[in-house]
């Protein structure tokens, strides 16, 4: 079953790249360095080589590549801006910020919920709406930020 072999070939996958981050706990061995050392412990021969390319599972790639600092600092970014995006999203129901944010909201929990099956960090169709969601919530919190001075202003 074609289903079977693929998860298979992610528990392979996941199971080199948590053994590379015991080797390697604190900083990891490089951003990419995963793609650059499957090959070395054997793996490509075992599996297809395009799946080889990451871990299908960002914190595993993450602890593998970056260690525990670098993926406490990349996690944190990306939890800082969901708790600020629905901080933001709670305080503006009823103003024009809702749908913009609600869509930035919905992008950003997309894109953490494809780190346990993807690598949303290396897919560019995932990244980049990520990307855009993060516009999205940045553009809000500022131009409610220079309206709110223009209204203090005009008083």
């Amino acid at each position: 079953n074609g289903k079977d072999v693929a998860m298979a070939n992610r528990y392979i996958l996941w199971d080199l790249a948590w053994n590379i981050f015991l080797e390697n706990k604190w900083l990891g061995i490089g951003w990419g360095g995963y793609s650059e050392l499957y090959d070395t412990y054997g793996i490509a021969r075992l599996i297809n080589e395009r799946d080889g390319l990451n871990a299908h599972n960002v914190f595993l790639q993450l602890l593998c590549e970056t260690g525990i600092i670098g993926t406490f600092v990349v996690l944190f970014v990306v939890l800082y801006s969901l708790f600020k995006s629905v901080k933001f999203l709670k305080m503006n129901k009823k103003s024009e910020y809702f749908t913009p944010m609600c869509f930035s909201v919905g992008i950003q929990l997309f894109f953490i919920m494809m780190f346990f099956s993807s690598n949303a960090l290396y897919d560019f169709f995932v990244f980049c709406p990520y990307s855009i969601a993060i516009g999205i919530a940045i553009a809000c919190f500022f131009d409610k930020k220079a309206n709110m001075r223009v209204i203090m202003i005009g008083e």
